[in-house]
């Protein structure tokens, strides 16, 4: 990470924002081959953005952790809550991205997001909360939040680590 400012940096792509979007985009490039450069308008004290001071909670679907505590989850119970909760109409509708963003995050967050953190060596801690319950429409039906040991501010510094050491 060069703090320093300078006019001459080249590179394949430009990653605009270090907040944890910016930073797993540019680790993406950087494994794919890329040579990234990475602006943000942030201090290096600041850099990853909210995440540094979030609470480090994340929601998955069939976790080991929610199959030690016996929850039974599935994408297709989730998708259910997400498209209830969410309000979002049928998928000839408007909600058409929306809804396909819903059902791809509920098939694949497992292995793209809560595996990857894993291998990065970052563990949640071992108990599953509500997301949220939903006050006049039925939120979540069983527990998915996933809380990360060291919070978000373990993960930004995590994949800060990663990015200041890739070759």
């Amino acid at each position: 990470m060069d703090s320093g400012h300078s006019d001459k940096h080249k590179a394949q792509a430009l990653v605009i924002g270090g907040g944890i979007a910016g930073i797993v985009t540019a680790l993406e490039l950087l494994d794919g081959g890329q040579s990234v450069v990475l602006i943000d308008r942030d201090s290096r004290e600041r850099f990853g953005g909210l995440a540094r001071w979030a609470f480090g909670g994340m929601a998955f679907v069939g976790t080991p952790e929610q199959r030690r505590m016996k929850i039974a989850d599935s994408p297709e119970l989730a998708l259910a809550d997400w498209l209830r909760f969410g309000e979002l109409a049928p998928e000839d509708s408007n909600d058409a991205w929306p809804r396909a963003w819903a059902e791809f995050y509920v098939e694949e967050s497992r292995a793209l997001v809560y595996d990857w953190l894993k291998q990065l060596g970052l563990q949640f801690i071992p108990a599953v909360n509500w997301v949220e319950r939903g006050s006049s429409i039925k939120g979540n039906s069983v527990p998915r939040y996933h809380m990360l040991w060291g919070a978000g501010r373990e993960l930004v510094e995590t994949l800060i680590g990663r990015l200041v050491e890739h070759p």
